[in-house]
């Protein structure tokens, strides 16, 4: 099952989405709308419970235009790898997101992009190494 939820930052303010248990396509686009309506915010869908191995949780922050989504993975070893985009509509010089800097390379500023990489995780439960590496 997946989980999906997050927060908006209007004006100022934060404000908390419902948590949605295994939300829908419709669901997960008309959240990833917000994303392009709203400043800034966070969205996060999450395989509940974690897998043992594998990809188990799929986050994106924004704000102005510009996206940071990460892809967290369980390795064998018990670490966990992060995978991000690494060249897809990288936003030229970077940017802040939240106070932090990130290089043009992971801030992505394609929310058609984000919406293909949530689809594929809501649907398959990973995300290709073309789209994260």
């Amino acid at each position: 099952m997946m989980t999906f939820g997050g927060f908006l930052m209007v004006k100022g303010v934060r404000e908390q989405l419902p948590l949605l248990r295994s939300p829908s396509r419709e669901e997960v686009a008309s959240a990833l709308q917000l994303a392009v309506n709203v400043g800034a915010g966070a969205l996060v869908m999450k395989k509940t419970p974690a897998p043992e191995i594998g990809a188990c949780e799929l986050s994106l922050l924004w704000e102005a235009g510009h996206y940071l989504l990460t892809l967290n993975v369980l390795e064998e070893d018990g670490d966990v790898s992060v995978r991000t985009p690494s060249w897809q509509d990288a936003s030229p010089g970077g940017a802040e997101i939240f106070g932090h800097v990130y290089t043009g390379a992971r801030a992505l500023s394609s929310i058609e992009f984000v919406g293909k990489v949530f689809d594929e995780f809501l649907v398959t439960g990973d995300v290709s190494l073309e789209l994260l590496s």
